[in-house]
C-alpha cells in the first residue's frame, strides 16, 4: 500500500513540475517586469515541489 501511495505522490509532483516548466512559454505579455515576476513565482513553486519530494 505504501508503494502505491508513494507512486501517486511522485506522479503528482512530476506533473506539477512539468506544468510549471511549460508555463515559462506562456509569459510574453510585453512587460518585462511582470514576466520576470511570474517566472520567479514559477521557479519558487518548482523548487518547493522538488524540495518537498
Amino acid at each position: 500500500m505504501k508503494s502505491n501511495q508513494q507512486s501517486m505522490t511522485s506522479r503528482v509532483s512530476y506533473a506539477f513540475g512539468v506544468f510549471g516548466n511549460d508555463l515559462f512559454y506562456l509569459f510574453n505579455s510585453g512587460n518585462a517586469a511582470q514576466n520576470d515576476k511570474m517566472i520567479s513565482s514559477i521557479v519558487l513553486i518548482i523548487f518547493l515541489l522538488r524540495f518537498v519530494e
